[in-house]
């Protein structure tokens, strides 16, 4: 069974060079148990599992791995995440993961997150 998975590359340049890739695949596509796997397989420093928010909400919740284990927060993978969201039509004020609450910000072509250390 295939899945999509959106390869971003994010922090790049005015010419789009240069970047950090990463994977986002919508959760719903993927068990929670097979999410190591397929992060492993991508090979990316990070994938981000996205689930969608649910009707009348503005928070999605993500989960991130690395190619060998689970990550409460990772900077990347959540502003590529708030990205695509915004791009497929369900842009959030807040992405939810591990570590906690992160907040979304769209300006224009710009997507930001901000989050508490």
């Amino acid at each position: 069974m295939g899945i999509d998975v959106t390869v971003l590359r994010v922090f790049t340049d005015a010419d789009g060079q240069f970047g950090n890739p990463l994977g986002v695949v919508d959760a719903a596509a993927v068990p929670h148990a097979g999410r190591q796997a397929v992060a492993t397989a991508l090979g990316y420093s990070e994938t981000i599992f996205i689930d969608l928010p649910g009707n009348g909400s503005t928070t999605a919740h993500g989960h991130i791995f690395t190619p060998v284990t689970e990550l409460p927060f990772a900077g990347h993978p959540t502003v590529g995440a708030a990205w695509w969201l915004r791009q497929r039509g369900t842009p959030v004020n807040t992405l939810q993961v591990p570590a906690g609450i992160v907040q979304v910000r769209y300006d224009d072509e710009q997507t930001a997150v901000i989050a508490r250390s």
